[in-house]
């Protein structure tokens, strides 16, 4: 292990030296606090494909048997740290498969921390448009899949992780992506609708040419069937309730098949772009508001602890009672009021 070196001023504060300690690999930790979209990747792609040998202990590995995959992943690990990943050939369960190591505890207990074991969003990492859409690239390099058959769409499937796959959801949200999360029969992240196909391609540069051409093939695909908006809903659901019309005279109005109406208002079938909203509404509302904890997280070099409750705790009276209860809050985090005040004072909510 090398002693820390004082890094230019700007980078690192006094406080965020005492809590990341020493590295050997030293360039990391100019990544660790601002904008880093090759690091954003690397976490996506982590995200997505820890079922393979991804768990830390101390280290963070990736596998494949793509040989292209390894190489984009290995470009990405020599930018952040500085240093190429070990390579190795492993057997997972009868199949042969390279694995790219990174065998560093300090770098290993970041991934852990931010991801909570791979069970939330990294969002102090997540906070510009670019590592937000690096995020997702990361994941559907990696994993995720596409298909343009009968079951046409995009999505993740992650066993055990519907909350993981909820997180993600909001992070598609932030960049104009409207999933479905379904449970059943394994929790899945979907796009399912060709508006959301077309803004995945526009959106989300893949780095593999067949995944980049199949999410291609999706965007400009025939619509097999009518869509319609929350808007187009709301317009109906009036109409049915306010004006008590039938659904042949709110189908002449709005231009809306009249079975369609029937189905909205009488069977109860939202349409998918209302299901979407709900579903989004549903998971956004207790959200950590990830704009406190991003700039907690880089601006005052808080730990990604106390940036997450101020997320969570939106006023300073409350964050500052939780700083206080944590061990040597003094030497982490300085004067934890100070920082509770100053970094919540633009960004604070009624609790």
């Amino acid at each position: 292990m090398t002693q820390l070196n004082t890094p230019p001023p700007g980078e690192l504060n006094p406080y965020q030296r005492i809590e990341l300690g020493t590295l050997q690999v030293p360039a990391f930790h100019a990544h660790l606090r601002r904008e880093s979209a090759d690091l954003a990747y690397l976490l996506g792609a982590w995200a997505g494909c820890t079922e393979i040998g991804g768990k830390p202990d101390n280290r963070i590995s990736f596998a494949s048997q793509d040989e292209r995959q390894i190489s984009l992943l290995n470009e990405r690990i020599i930018s952040v740290t500085g240093k190429s990943a070990c390579h190795q050939s492993v057997d997972i369960h009868g199949t042969a498969y390279i694995r790219l190591v990174v065998h560093n505890e300090e770098i290993a207990l970041h991934f852990q921390r931010v991801t909570a074991y791979n069970s939330r969003v990294p969002w102090e990492h997540l906070g510009t448009e670019g590592e937000r859409i690096n995020y997702i690239r990361g994941i559907f390099d990696h994993s995720g899949w596409m298909f343009t058959g009968s079951s046409s769409g995009i999505g993740i499937n992650k066993v055990d992780g519907e909350y993981l796959l909820r997180d993600i959801g909001r992070v598609f949200v932030k960049v104009g992506l409207l999933p479905l999360i379904l449970d059943h029969p394994v929790p899945s992240l979907r796009l399912k609708e060709i508006t959301e196909w077309q803004t995945f391609a526009e959106r989300v540069p893949l780095s593999l040419p067949d995944r980049q051409r199949v999410a291609f093939i999706l965007a400009h695909r025939p619509s097999q069937k009518n869509h319609f908006t929350v808007a187009d809903y709301e317009t109906v659901r009036q109409g049915y309730q306010s004006e008590g019309m039938n659904p042949a005279q709110i189908a002449r109005a709005t231009g809306i098949p009249a079975n369609s109406v029937r189905d909205w208002m009488i069977r109860g079938q939202k349409p998918p772009a209302v299901k979407r909203k709900e579903i989004i509404d549903t998971f956004s509302a207790s959200m950590p508001n990830s704009d406190v904890i991003n700039a907690v997280y880089r601006t005052l070099g808080a730990s990604s602890e106390l940036a997450r409750e101020c997320g969570k705790r939106v006023t300073p009276e409350r964050v500052t009672a939780f700083a206080h209860g944590l061990k040597d809050n003094a030497l982490l985090y300085g004067n934890d009021e100070l920082i509770a005040r100053d970094l919540l004072g633009g960004w604070a909510k009624p609790s």
